[in-house]
Protein backbone atom coordinates (compact mmCIF):
# COMPACT_ATOMS: atom_id res chain seq x y z
CA UNK A 1 0.00 0.00 0.00
CA UNK A 2 1.37 3.09 -1.05
CA UNK A 3 1.04 6.54 1.50
CA UNK A 4 0.59 9.37 -1.33
CA UNK A 5 0.43 11.91 1.70
CA UNK A 6 4.09 11.25 2.38
CA UNK A 7 5.25 10.73 -1.27
CA UNK A 8 3.61 14.44 -1.85
CA UNK A 9 5.07 15.42 1.38
CA UNK A 10 8.85 14.50 -0.21
CA UNK A 11 7.76 15.76 -3.99
CA UNK A 12 6.78 18.89 -2.65
CA UNK A 13 10.37 19.52 -0.27
CA UNK A 14 12.58 18.48 -3.22
CA UNK A 15 10.72 21.06 -5.53
CA UNK A 16 11.03 23.68 -2.88
CA UNK A 17 14.84 23.14 -2.13
CA UNK A 18 15.52 22.86 -6.20
CA UNK A 19 13.64 25.84 -6.91
CA UNK A 20 15.25 27.86 -4.06
CA UNK A 21 18.71 28.14 -5.60
CA UNK A 22 17.50 28.27 -9.32
CA UNK A 23 14.83 31.13 -8.24
CA UNK A 24 18.46 32.57 -7.41
CA UNK A 25 20.25 32.21 -10.32
CA UNK A 26 17.50 33.58 -12.70
CA UNK A 27 17.43 36.62 -10.45
CA UNK A 28 21.04 37.55 -10.32
CA UNK A 29 21.22 36.55 -14.24
CA UNK A 30 18.52 38.91 -14.85
CA UNK A 31 19.90 41.62 -13.24
CA UNK A 32 23.45 40.72 -15.18
CA UNK A 33 21.71 41.41 -18.24
CA UNK A 34 20.25 44.56 -17.24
Amino acid sequence: MINWQVIGQLIATGVIMLSGPAVIVLLALKKGNL
